[in-house]
């Protein structure tokens, strides 16, 4: 013979479910804008240093400083170097932080 009886589940059992599917979605959601927010910020923190080294560079252009030609060349190879270390970490930071902040 068959059971055809359906369990029953206790009241407190479905609460803590519920609550504890809610939670997570919330986290989930959290974690979502907090990944955003961080990516902004970091974005933030990467291109206000690149304009202001554009803006200095272009600055230090108009100067007579810049007259010498290989002091000029010089100047561009060691910024070109430094803006691409620091892009590179910028990159890295930003993927480090959505990893953090996504993978649970």
């Amino acid at each position: 013979p068959t059971d055809t009886t359906t369990p029953t589940v206790s009241p407190s059992l479905t609460a803590t479910m519920t609550a504890t599917t809610t939670a997570t979605q919330t986290r989930v959601v959290l974690s979502g804008v907090d990944a955003a927010l961080w990516f902004l910020v970091l974005w933030l923190w990467l291109l206000v240093p690149f304009a202001l080294n554009i803006c200095s560079i272009s600055i230090f252009h108009a100067g007579h400083y810049y007259s010498n030609h290989r002091f000029r060349q010089w100047f561009h190879s060691q910024w070109l170097w430094a803006m691409c270390i620091y892009l590179c970490a910028c990159f890295h930071l930003d993927a480090l932080c959505l990893l953090y902040l996504l993978v649970p």
